[in-house]
């Protein structure tokens, strides 16, 4: 029996779970907090992880004085002036949601059920969440209670009105159909045909729904009637209440269910596209491509990467920009007022042919861009595109990583890449976008570009200098926050 008093343990009811929580989640930290108190604690996270590298550079003892004081200089100055967070227009996330997945899989009872899972105590009584919170209470945790996770509806309490709808008629569907869902944690893709779907929507309310299906070993015709199925329920059926504008079916493929790369799309009823705004141009969005779980947030982000490129344009005569894994074209065409040329790696060539059709709809021609279209062959191409552009190019570098990797290989190339950046002086200028989710990138990334040239790691190159940053809030009640880093060199 472990006993936990009440100064060991920040042990709480949470209010958005209804349930006990031992320990503080990371939206528990936010509940209870006005909304810019939240933007407050966000913005003093991402100081305190950038004074972290700053420290480190101070007793860096390949750094020549000059560069040291400078780097200090400027990145004080970071620390002081980096403006507030730039806000959502709403607090409320039925607002501003406009893309999630959910789970389809079964409860205890073998019941089919469509949520997410989410972890919580056991067999722990309303009474002991009540006691708990009195003055003298010692919590007993007994050996019995456990963690556990089931599939839940908590998402729901921040769902639009359209995205339950269409969420609970999914459920009735699934219910009604014989084939069988995925168990949890099952990574075997033979013992299941349904896993998840994803939910999309624009600003204006026009809705997609994207529904994968893993065929095993069904005949086309055997699939094809599950096509007929789900476009009856909802089209014709009782599913036709969601006023769905694209229902589209995803044929998985089991040889690469882990891949990034999403592919074998089926147009079964609507617009084959979703059409939003960016920065007062519009862009079409496929299936397969990428769609923020929040659009405002990412509009802000690709607004505020577009002022920075402009004033690097400015200070340091930039005129070539390379995005890596650039989304749809959307940063290429906000700054072709002032860049020659512009250079993206998709993950895809889907992707590739996605983002381009947008840069020419936006009224660029082909020569202004050069898109490629392997992500995981991206040093190469990198490389050509560095030899292509000439030693009198000055060279702007976006580079967005927001997902934690999962092996060390992954870091390992990330590594290598930006190790790679730094040693072509033709890179004058790199901004750099991370999530506040994940402070260990920013100061991993910052200390290997601002960093002393160290041969046996292979760190060439003259190091950056960090000049200013910009902070924009991805969604309330949490951690998350973009933070973009500008460094310069000479």
């Amino acid at each position: 029996m472990i006993k936990i008093g009440k100064k060991l343990t920040s042990g709480k009811f949470c209010n958005h779970k209804q349930t006990f929580t031992v320990f503080k989640t990371q939206r528990c930290k936010f509940q209870n907090l006005s909304y810019v108190d939240q933007l407050k604690i966000k913005k003093q996270d991402f100081v305190k992880a950038f004074k972290n590298v700053l420290i480190t550079l101070l007793y860096d003892e390949k750094l020549d004085d000059d560069i040291r004081h400078k780097q200090q200089d400027f990145g004080e100055q970071i620390c002081i002036s980096t403006e507030d967070i730039q806000p959502l227009t709403s607090t409320n996330f039925k607002d501003i949601l406009t893309n999630d997945v959910l789970t389809i899989g079964e409860n205890e009872n073998g019941e089919k059920k469509i949520g997410k899972y989410t972890r919580i105590y056991d067999k722990l009584t309303l009474e002991d969440q009540q006691n708990f919170d009195q003055e003298n209470f010692d919590f007993i945790i007994k050996p019995e209670f456990t963690w556990k996770s089931i599939l839940t509806k908590f998402h729901e309490a921040d769902y639009p009105n359209d995205f339950k709808i269409i969420s609970n008629h999914f459920e009735e569907f699934i219910k009604h159909n014989p084939l069988p869902v995925q168990k949890f944690a099952s990574y075997y893709t033979s013992f299941w045909h349904w896993n998840k779907f994803e939910l999309r929507k624009t600003r204006n309310g026009q809705t997609m729904l994207i529904v994968p299906f893993n065929p095993q070993n069904l005949s086309n015709e055997e699939i094809s009637e599950q096509k007929k199925n789900l476009k009856d329920y909802f089209i014709n059926g009782p599913g036709k209440q969601c006023k769905l504008g694209s229902l589209i079916f995803q044929v998985l493929d089991p040889k690469h269910e882990f891949s990034s790369i999403k592919k074998n799309f089926e147009l079964l009823h609507g617009s084959e596209k979703l059409i939003e705004n960016c920065g007062a141009k519009e862009f079409e969005f496929s299936a397969d491509n990428y769609y923020p779980q929040v659009f405002e947030s990412y509009e802000k982000l690709n607004v505020s990467l577009s002022e920075m490129l402009k004033s690097a344009n400015k200070d340091l005569g930039t005129n070539r920009l390379i995005e890596l894994d650039g989304v749809n074209g959307v940063l290429g065409s906000l700054v072709s007022d002032c860049y020659e040329k512009y250079y993206s790696i998709q993950n895809s060539q889907n992707t590739a042919i996605n983002a381009k059709n947008n840069l020419i709809k936006n009224g660029l021609c082909e020569d202004y861009f050069c898109l490629e279209s392997n992500l995981t062959k991206s040093m190469k191409h990198l490389k050509s595109i560095l030899n292509d552009s000439g030693e009198n190019s000055k060279i702007s570098f976006v580079f967005q990583d927001f997902k934690q990797p999962m092996f060390d290989y992954q870091k390992h190339q990330k590594k290598k890449l930006l190790i790679k950046l730094r040693a072509h002086d033709q890179i004058k200028n790199i901004l750099l976008v991370t999530n506040l989710n994940a402070l260990f990138k920013l100061e991993q990334y910052c200390y290997e570009l601002m960093t002393g040239e160290r041969r046996r790691e292979r760190i060439f190159g003259r190091p950056f200098c960090a000049v200013s940053a910009k902070l924009i809030d991805l969604k309330p009640m949490v951690s998350n926050c973009y933070a973009i880093i500008r460094l310069d060199r000479e």
